[in-house]
């Protein structure tokens, strides 16, 4: 692979963190930055900053730990695992998309 190096960041929740992953390589960070480099023929510079049972409101904090300065060309956002059983109080059930919540 030639090249600059492609600075990708994964921030979310467990699965972004690659909880239940039984090698490194099976994150989804390692899996995303392979398909990238493989895609664009360069090499993929990967952070992730992800931390398990973080909910969609701990984005910021996570940002804060990452380097200063760094500009990533691409950044993967995964929330949802921890979030989606109270991400619906006090909305009723969407008639055109399924959702965790009751009706």
């Amino acid at each position: 692979m030639q090249g600059d190096p492609i600075d990708l960041v994964i921030l979310g929740d467990s699965i972004a963190a690659g909880l239940g992953a039984e090698r490194p390589k099976d994150t989804l960070g390692a899996r995303a930055a392979k398909g990238l480099g493989t895609a664009l023929k360069r090499p993929v510079r990967l952070r992730s900053v992800a931390i398990v049972g973080s909910e969609s409101s701990a984005l910021p904090s996570q940002i804060e730990r990452l380097p200063p300065g760094l500009r990533p060309d691409l950044a993967v956002i995964v929330v949802g695992a921890t979030t989606s059983p109270t991400a619906c109080r006090g909305r009723s059930r969407s008639p055109t998309w399924p959702t965790p919540c009751a009706s």
